[in-house]
């Protein structure tokens, strides 16, 4: 399902990169509304609501800047426990 959603949204080129980022953001609770916030915009313009396609757009851009940002957080712990 949620494959045939990104490539009914994306190009070509930006269909995998967004498909990781999606199934990353579904396995993340910080990221998980981001992936539920996609699936919902789909939705809603599958149903002929055809602005909501941007909103699609931008929940992965967030995922991808959730998930990024969780990992800066991540590598300065891991600094910080070597410093020790």
């Amino acid at each position: 399902m949620l494959r045939e959603y990104v490539n009914d949204i994306f190009v070509e080129e930006y269909r995998v990169p967004s498909y990781r980022t999606l199934l990353e953001a579904k396995d993340n609770p910080k990221t998980i509304i981001t992936y539920h916030n996609f699936i919902n915009a789909y939705e809603l313009q599958a149903n002929g609501e055809s602005s909501f396609g941007n909103i699609c757009c931008m929940s992965v851009d967030s995922a991808i800047d959730l998930l990024l940002e969780e990992q800066k957080i991540k590598k300065k712990k891991k600094a910080r426990k070597k410093r020790r």
